[in-house]
């Protein structure tokens, strides 16, 4: 539950183009996922960093590498990429800066009632 909130309040802040200035300088980088379609967030990363981004959604791997904006945050777009549906199975994400930053974000599958 704590994951969902913090994701939330990542994306917000995001969405919300927060300064560098505002997030501290030993902060961790972050990663929140939308769906609908499939977008990763990251935040905390080093200003115009070159991030890896690495998606696993079922067995399909997808890789991108972005740079990161003037505040150190970056969205993937997925359109691609089918939504993860977490009944089905797991979604992982990771991504890695040029000096070394690394956020990971993993949504294992649930037990779901089994289909009508």
């Amino acid at each position: 539950m704590r994951a969902a909130c913090a994701a939330v309040t990542l994306a917000a802040a995001v969405a919300a183009g927060v300064p560098a200035a505002a997030i501290p300088a030993t902060a961790v980088p972050r990663l929140a996922v939308t769906t609908q379609p499939l977008v990763i967030h990251g935040a905390r990363f080093a200003p115009r960093e070159r991030v890896r981004v690495t998606v696993v959604v079922y067995t399909m791997t997808v890789r991108r590498t972005v740079a990161t904006t003037d505040a150190g945050t970056f969205a993937v777009p997925l359109a691609a990429v089918a939504p993860n549906d977490p009944c089905m199975g797991s979604l992982r994400v990771i991504a890695i800066g040029a000096s070394g930053d690394r956020a990971t974000l993993k949504r294992p599958p649930r037990e779901c009632p089994p289909p009508p």
